[in-house]
């Protein structure tokens, strides 16, 4: 039982430390307040493809300086305008 006790305090501090090192990065991000991408684009502002979240990772890290794994980026629907694009809330 002791055992099983000193483990799960150790799975708890670990899950503290993930916990507060995303909240940071979440801040980091939050405190950024806009990201611009650039994109070709034809007239009408329509792209030539689409923003992908692998683009949009690779922007936020040139920004803070950390790796962010795309499939944690979630969009409304695909970004295929010019245009200003808000962050989808949780």
């Amino acid at each position: 039982m002791k055992k099983r006790e000193e483990d799960l305090e150790a799975l708890r501090k670990k899950a503290e430390q993930v916990h507060t090192g995303a909240q940071a990065l979440a801040d980091r991000i939050t405190a950024l307040g806009s990201l611009k991408l650039t994109a070709k684009a034809g007239e009408g502002g329509k792209l030539y493809g689409k923003v992908t979240t692998k683009e949009i990772a690779q922007a936020l890290k040139s920004e803070i300086g950390q790796d962010i794994d795309k499939r944690l980026i979630k969009t409304d629907g695909d970004i295929t305008a010019l245009g200003t694009y808000k962050r989808r809330s949780n």
